[in-house]
Formats: structure tokens, C-alpha cells, sequence
């Protein structure tokens, strides 16, 4: 071979070789590229969802806060039914003592001055 000739093929040769790591770098490049992509792509979505995240917090918070004000108005309305329940028993027994002096009051008009001595020896043996 001649000089020449032998001179080309090593230039073929060292540029190959010369040329892979480039190469490499830039396959490398091509493929790096949609995967920076994808990095920042899902950089965002866990931004995202860290974001949910906070929200879903939040709600659970607020959720608990009402479950606590309903509790609180669940006891209130409860304590107010037993209010509303006591004072109807003693509306229910003013009602009944009014209506037992009532009686009594008309027992005594009935009988007159006289026999009142003997009414209240009455009423005193029920008692």
C-alpha cells in the first residue's frame, strides 16, 4: 500500500474512533433532553400533587371543624329538649298545685265559715 493510501485509513480510523465518544455524548444529548423534560414535567405534577395534598389537609381540617360545631349544636339542641322538658313538668305541677288550691278554695266557700275547723282537720289526715 501506498502512503497515501494507508494515511487515509487511519484518518478514517482515528476519526471514528475520535468521533464515538462524541457521538456518545450527543446520543446521550437526544436521549437527555426528553428526560429532563420528563424531569421537569414531573417536578410539576409532584408540585401538583403536594399541592392536593395541602388541600386535601385543609379540607380534612375544616371537615373535623364542622364535626366538632355539630356535636356542639347536637349537645345544645339536646340540653335545650330537657330545658323545654323540665319546664313543662313544672308548668305541669304549677298547674296541678293551682288546681288543688282551687279545690280547696272552693271546698272552703262551700262549706261556709262554720265547718272550716272541720275541713282543715280534713285535709290534715291526707297529708
Amino acid at each position: 500500500m501506498d502512503s497515501r493510501a494507508l494515511l487515509k485509513r487511519r484518518r478514517k480510523k482515528s476519526l471514528r474512533v475520535n468521533c464515538k465518544p462524541f457521538y456518545r455524548l450527543l446520543s446521550w444529548y437526544r436521549k437527555a433532553s426528553p428526560m429532563r423534560f420528563k424531569k421537569k414535567k414531573t417536578e410539576e405534577e409532584a408540585m401538583k400533587v403536594k399541592r392536593m395534598e395541602a388541600d386535601v389537609a385543609k379540607l380534612k381540617e375544616e371537615l373535623e371543624e364542622e364535626k366538632r360545631r355539630l356535636e356542639e349544636s347536637r349537645r345544645e339542641v339536646e340540653e335545650a329538649f330537657r330545658w323545654i322538658a323540665r319546664k313543662r313538668e313544672q308548668i305541669q305541677m304549677r298547674s296541678q298545685h293551682d288546681a288543688a288550691i282551687n279545690r280547696v278554695l272552693d271546698i272552703i266557700e262551700a262549706r261556709g265559715p262554720v265547718s272550716l275547723t272541720r275541713s282543715f282537720k280534713f285535709f290534715s289526715e291526707f297529708k
